[in-house]
């Protein structure tokens, strides 16, 4: 029940709610990964570092991270490589607002079947 209460609150805000300015959110340092998780390897921690980042034009590129040394022993580019021409995936692109909406509820449903019976 608190799953569902929590998701309606986050569609609400990602669908009602105007953007805020992203001034007020980028002045904090915020916690170091390697303090969250001492134990972790550091190339985890930098790899998540590079992911992470706010801004997109920064954030390392897919690519990048297959290539960064701790996906080494998961990634072979022989075997699986990227992709030579970019991919359109515009099928979304035109769809109004409620109907982006049906889509997210359909998709919750198909994980979380009991949420069709909370308010029921």
């Amino acid at each position: 029940m608190f799953l569902v209460a929590s998701m309606n609150l986050i569609f609400h805000s990602l669908t009602i709610r105007k953007p805020e300015s992203t001034s007020n959110h980028c002045h904090s340092r915020g916690t170091h990964f390697s303090r969250l998780y001492p134990q972790a390897d550091p190339l985890a921690i930098d790899l998540l570092q590079r992911m992470l980042v706010f801004d997109p034009t920064k954030r390392i590129s897919v690519t990048e991270a297959l290539q960064h040394p701790y996906m080494s022993g998961l990634y072979d580019p022989r075997c699986n490589p990227p992709a030579q021409v970019p991919i359109n995936l515009d099928i979304d692109e035109n769809l109004a607002e409620p109907m982006i909406r049906e889509m997210m509820w359909h998709e919750m449903l198909h994980y979380h079947p009991e949420a069709a019976f909370v308010n029921a």
